[in-house]
C-alpha cells in the first residue's frame, strides 16, 4: 500500500484524521520503506529529526505570510509529518497530548 500526503487523512473506514497519519508512521517505523521520507528521518537520529521540525515550521510560517494557498497547503502534510515522526521518536503518541484526564488542558 502507497501513502502520499493527498490520501493520507483517510484512516480506517475513511475516518480523516491524524491518528491515520500516525499509524502509517508507526507500519514504516516497524516495516521500513527504502527512501520514505519517514525511515530517512528515523535514520538520521533525534537531533537531525528535531532540526527538521524546526526547519518545516519556519517554512510553514513563511509561506502563510506569503498568502500563497498552494505553496502552503504543500508544506502543512510535511510539516505533520516530520512532527508526529518526532513524537514516535520519543514514544510519545497523539493520545499522550490529547486535552483530558490523561492529556494536557486546554
Amino acid at each position: 500500500m502507497s501513502y502520499r500526503c493527498g490520501h493520507m487523512f483517510q484512516g480506517k473506514n475513511s475516518t480523516p484524521g491524524f491518528y491515520f497519519l500516525e499509524e502509517v508512521i508507526q507500519l514504516r517505523k516497524k516495516n521500513p520503506k527504502v527512501g520514505s521520507y519517514t525511515n530517512r528521518l528515523f535514520d538520521s537520529g533525534i537531533n537531525k529529526i528535531a532540526q527538521k521540525v524546526g526547519e518545516e515550521a519556519v517554512e510553514l510560517v513563511i509561506e502563510a505570510k506569503d498568502q500563497d494557498r498552494e505553496k502552503f497547503l504543500t508544506k502543512r502534510p510535511i510539516s505533520c509529518i516530520t512532527t508526529l515522526c518526532c513524537c514516535r521518536r520519543k514514544n510519545v503518541t497523539l493520545e499522550d497530548v490529547e486535552p483530558g484526564p490523561s492529556g494536557p488542558p486546554f
